[in-house]
């Protein structure tokens, strides 16, 4: 951290920040311009931050809010009394105010406001009024219940993760049904995606979570074959990782060979042998390559050349590719693993290019899909919606999760009975971002406060 002169922008370090790849959200000075205030990571790699003064002499330094849970700052008052920030202790993100004098806190802080989740600080006026950003609503994990003969929907999808809501995706059922991985982050800002990635393995018995801290800011797809020690991840645009649940190291499989070429989506074979994935080089305008990579022995070879492919997925046996088109005109096809001539399912329009997904019911006999669907009473904007249709061919079949807003990465539970998902929604319909103001709430000389809102 730099002190910059405003005169003759002459600079000092004020601080050498080490021992972590994050950033503090914000810095802010004092109103008597002695100290800065700022988060930062309570420990080394850790995703959790606390807030910290430091004088703008240098000599003097201590943690102002020191707990378990993740503290971000969002500024001074405008008297100069205190901080204002927010904390996940109580389980959802939250607004709290710590009265400080003379670089040292006191007493204890207190709650301002619930509930605010992901915000970006604007600013205090000079009367006190603090505004803020809000973004649209994130992403979280949700469970659907169906029957896996009929596909008839046994009950709505409900919200499976409470913590760091609006920031889960990508789940992943474990071989054995016991678990379920996902990808979350930390930030609490619109600026959220800055932020790396963290994998967490949630108990589906007692809800206790192991986490797996990443470098990477955007996580896609996660795929846990039949050994269940390994999961495998994407990080969009450069490469696939491999990680070891039982010792927590990373290990890259595959990596973008120049700025040129792009890794666009994978999956790996359930029996954990084989990575499809699709290669597109953009310096010579060619078409896009599925590629077949053994994992033990590092051979390719080439499956399709394709203008664009969507989404594909393995079957449960190992033995199968489904993949669906991007154009226009969506063509879902499965083919064998090994390579082979694709076998047409389904031939469909769409008003526009609209990516889309595919996956496998557990025992292998059916194929979800999306479609764009027109906009929902309540809504603005068209959304995909989950269809299956049986692997043989066949019919295909419109699945009603009971959940507004998009559904995507799609695993089915081992049981058959279960699809975790993960959805941008909160309630009948999607919020849209937005600025909000808060009035009259910091604390009064004599210590009591006004009405907010």
């Amino acid at each position: 951290m730099l002190l910059v002169s405003a005169a003759d922008g002459a600079t000092r370090v004020l601080k050498t920040l080490q021992g972590s790849g994050d950033w503090p959200q914000a810095a802010r000075f004092s109103r008597d311009g002695q100290y800065v205030a700022y988060d930062w990571p309570q420990e080394k790699d850790s995703a959790e931050h606390d807030v910290f003064l430091l004088s703008v002499d240098g000599g003097h330094e201590t943690r102002l809010v020191q707990h378990p849970a993740d503290e971000r700052l969002l500024g001074w008052s405008p008297d100069g009394r205190g901080i204002l920030f927010s904390s996940d202790r109580s389980g959802s993100v939250d607004m709290w105010f710590l009265p400080v004098t003379r670089g040292k806190a006191q007493g204890t802080p207190e709650l301002v406001k619930s509930g605010v989740e992901r915000i970006r600080p604007l600013g205090f006026t000079r009367d006190g009024s603090f505004y803020y950003g809000q973004a649209q609503p994130g992403c979280d994990v949700y469970i659907t219940r169906m029957d896996p003969q009929s596909g008839r929907i046994l009950a709505p999808s409900e919200k499976l993760i409470t913590r760091f809501q609006g920031k889960n995706s990508w789940p992943a059922y474990s071989p054995d049904g016991k678990s379920l991985a996902y990808t979350t982050s930390r930030g609490h800002s619109l600026w959220s995606v800055n932020f790396p990635n963290i994998v967490v393995i949630h108990s589906l018995e007692t809800g206790q979570e192991r986490e797996f801290a990443t470098k990477f800011q955007r996580l896609f797809k996660l795929r846990w074959p039949l050994d269940g020690r390994f999961i495998y991840l994407g990080a969009q645009g450069m490469g696939y990782y491999r990680l070891d649940t039982q010792t927590g190291e990373f290990t890259r499989i595959l990596r973008r060979e120049s700025p040129s070429t792009f890794f666009l989506d994978f999956d790996v074979s359930p029996d954990g042998k084989v990575l499809i994935y699709e290669r597109v080089d953009t310096r010579g305008h060619e078409k896009g390559k599925i590629l077949s990579r053994d994992l033990a022995t590092g051979e390719e070879k080439q499956l399709l050349e394709v203008n664009d492919i969507d989404h594909f997925s393995i079957s449960p046996d190992s033995r199968w590719l489904a993949l669906l088109d991007y154009p226009k005109e969506k063509v879902l096809r499965v083919m064998p693993l090994g390579g082979g001539e694709p076998k047409e399912l389904l031939r469909f329009e769409e008003d526009r290019n609209f990516h889309s997904q595919v996956a496998w019911t557990a025992d292998g006999k059916h194929i979800f899909f999306q479609r764009n669907e027109p906009a929902a009473p309540g809504e603005t904007s068209r959304r995909p919606v989950w269809w299956w249709i049986p692997a043989q061919g066949g019919e295909p079949q419109k699945l009603t999760l009971g959940i507004s807003g998009i559904l995507l990465g799609l695993s089915a539970h081992p049981d058959g009975q279960r699809i975790a998902a993960f959805g941008y929604s909160r309630g009948p319909a999607p919020e849209s971002p937005a600025v909000w103001v808060m009035e009259n709430f910091l604390p009064t000389v004599n210590g009591s406060k006004q009405a907010s809102r």
